[in-house]
């Protein structure tokens, strides 16, 4: 009984009936009440003016307040409309109490099944949300392209209590207006969309086994081009032009232990229905009411964005460079720390093998056969101090530069032991980067042949970096040692084109 969706014609939206469905429970019950008690005391205005000396027929009192309640029951068909014998103005006004009191529960009745074949079982989120594809990455199963692609999701949750629903199916469709090839008319057209499953995979469904009350449901459509100042442009392969387009999507569920089905649809204009970034997590909590739950509060809000820095990412030249704009202390970025971490030098780039940054010898200009070695955080319970650093807030397209910056590193979600000043705002999601297994496994392997070499000019900008926050400097120096066996040399770094793969220059042992 939804009325959202694109071309649902103004008439339509009009009628009584949808009015009915959209409404509420309680505007319902106030819409009624009132409608009785304004009839009732129309009637009851109506019979006082044409009663005469003789008593009703009813015997009863002929004050407003009776007769006004006696009318209200006539209407809901309770008892006879109070009338006064040989009255013809009261035979008159108890033939059309008489008639409403028929027609007013059958009204009732109609109205009641209205609104249980419109029960909505799902709640969708007031705008959708649009996000480069890099976003996604810890929030699926399977593995996601690093990319500058954006990728839409369309959230709701089931919001009818004591009702369990299974074998969930939510499609999506792009629709806008199109023009008929026989008579000219104009229609609205709807192409179905490939959505993500949960590894990430492109499915024409998503399916959810089942789902509990209240738990939210995302659906994440990808639309195969980059997102253009925060917009989309094409869709799957459909640019968007001066028309009207929408996301339109379709939820099917089973009833466990009902043989029905239950049905819902939204749509969302592209233009105007839609903003940049994820939506604000929720964190379900079963001792607590659904609406307690942190971030119930936010549900219509995008998420803020968080990267804990602990390595040459802290020099807050760098977090200019990254935001594009000078860096304030305490707006952009704070000081933070984090419990059950360490620093440690375990990720590398290993200069043996084919890739685009390349290490050669100041003196000779050859490449040696080393690891060369850069700062990686590692879970530690044991760990002797929290691992501090600072945390900078950032956006979806600056995640994307972030991504490409830390080659030798994923991003991972914190879930705990953060802590930042008092007063500050924790960002909806905060990630860390963490050395890549493939690099790490490299990095140990150096350092156990006694290849693996600290670059001096890296070493220089992490303690400088450290440097230009009070105390992190010290920390470093404390909690973080050198590995056995390394030793500090100066590199020259060189970045080859994407194009271009090692050049086969004359290789050095270490």
């Amino acid at each position: 009984m939804r009325t959202n969706w694109p071309g649902s014609h103004p008439v339509i939206r009009r009628a009584g009936r949808f009015w009915v469905a959209r409404a509420s429970a309680w505007q319902l019950v106030t819409a009624l009440v009132l409608f009785v008690a304004a009839v009732s005391a129309a009637f009851t205005v109506a019979a006082m003016l044409t009663t005469g000396p003789e008593p009703t027929d009813s015997g009863g009192p002929n004050g407003f307040p009776q007769t006004w309640l006696a009318t209200a029951r006539s209407l809901l068909g309770a008892e006879d409309f109070p009338r006064q014998d040989g009255n013809t103005w009261h035979e008159f006004l108890a033939t059309l109490a008489s008639l409403l009191g028929a027609v007013t529960p059958a009204a009732i009745i109609g109205i009641v099944m209205i609104r249980v074949f419109a029960t909505e079982f799902f709640t969708w989120r007031a705008k959708g949300s649009l996000s480069s594809l890099a976003e996604l990455r810890s929030d699926t199963a399977g593995p996601v392209q690093v990319s500058t692609d954006g990728i839409i999701a369309i959230r709701f949750y089931k919001k009818i209590h004591g009702v369990t629903l299974s074998d969930i199916r939510a499609r999506a469709y792009l629709a806008f207006r199109s023009t008929s090839l026989i008579d000219g008319s104009t229609f609205f057209k709807r192409e179905q969309l490939q959505v993500l499953s949960p590894e990430a995979t492109e499915v024409e469904e998503r399916v959810w086994p089942r789902v509990d009350s209240c738990m939210p449901l995302t659906l994440w459509i990808p639309l195969k081009a980059p997102l253009r100042d925060g917009r989309a442009t094409s869709v799957q392969g459909r640019q968007l032009d001066s028309r009207t387009f929408h996301i339109f999507v379709v939820v099917e569920a089973r009833v466990a232990g009902l043989n029905i089905s239950v049905h819902d649809q939204h749509s969302y204009a592209l233009a105007k229905d839609f903003h940049e970034g994820r939506a604000v997590p929720i964190e379900p909590d079963l001792t607590r009411r659904p609406r307690d739950w942190r971030g119930w509060d936010r549900f219509d809000e995008p998420a803020t964005y968080g990267i804990f820095a602990y390595g040459s990412l802290v020099a807050p030249e760098t977090v200019s460079d990254l935001l594009g704009r000078p860096a304030r202390e305490g707006v952009d970025y704070c000081r933070a720390t984090l419990d059950g971490w360490r620093r440690t030098w375990s990720v590398c780039t290993d200069n043996t093998g084919p890739g685009r940054i390349r290490y050669q010898d100041l003196a000779s200009g050859d490449e040696p056969e080393i690891q060369v070695l850069f700062l990686n955080a590692e879970p530690d319970a044991a760990a002797p101090a929290a691992l501090d650093g600072i945390l900078i807030l950032v956006r979806g397209e600056q995640l994307v530069e972030l991504d490409k910056r830390e080659g030798n590193y994923h991003r991972t979600v914190l879930t705990t032991g953060l802590s930042v000043p008092a007063g500050t705002v924790v960002p909806d999601v905060v990630w860390i980067y963490t050395g890549r297994q493939e690099q790490v496994d490299r990095a140990r392997q150096g350092i156990v042949m006694g290849t693996a070499r600290i670059r001096q000019e890296y070493l220089d900008s992490v303690c400088k970096a450290h440097a230009r926050h009070q105390g992190l400097l010290e920390n470093l120096e404390r909690y973080t040692s050198t590995p056995p066996g390394v030793s500090v040399v100066s590199l020259r770094r060189i970045e080859l084109p994407a194009t271009q793969a090692a050049p086969p220059q004359q290789r050095k042992p270490a």
